[in-house]
């Protein structure tokens, strides 16, 4: 199964977060800005931060412009507001992309709030819920063979 991890982080938080799923997943994590190529991929981790309590317009851009992905999981970094997650998995689910989980975490902010954030704490959690979706993308994914005919296929 080829995946990707993608994101956009202005603080780098989400960038922190990203970086240790997608190390756990043995692959590598790249911006939205470096326009990440995604052809052949089965499962899409798509992470941003929540500003002004919303996604910016590069990661609605992104995933409105998003092709040949049928699963994806989003997480996020945030200082209260979970909105962004739920924004960008409202927009891949208008797309008909099965988003399979959801998780976030908070982040830093301008060193006064939440301050260390996201910890390593958050990042073994961040860790585990990357295992967690891939081990429910490759459990939907299971092929089951009957008289040389594949069924079951998500």
């Amino acid at each position: 199964m080829k995946v990707a991890v993608v994101y956009y982080s202005k603080s780098g938080n989400t960038k922190k977060v990203a970086e240790a799923m997608a190390n756990e997943l043995g692959t590598g994590a790249k911006s939205i800005k470096d326009e990440p190529e995604l052809e052949g991929v089965d499962l899409l981790f798509v992470g941003s931060g929540c500003y002004n309590k919303k996604l910016t317009g590069n990661m609605v851009e992104f995933l409105e412009n998003l092709k040949g992905i049928k699963r994806a999981a989003v997480f996020g970094t945030y200082l209260g507001q979970t909105s962004a997650i739920e924004s960008m998995k409202g927009i891949l689910e208008k797309k008909g992309i099965k988003v399979i989980d959801e998780w976030g975490c908070s982040g830093a902010f301008l060193y006064l709030m939440n301050k260390g954030r996201p910890n390593e704490k958050d990042l073994d959690r961040a860790r585990q819920f990357a295992n967690s979706v891939l081990e429910k993308a490759m459990d939907s994914v299971k092929e089951v063979k009957v008289d040389g005919k594949e069924q079951g296929q998500a």
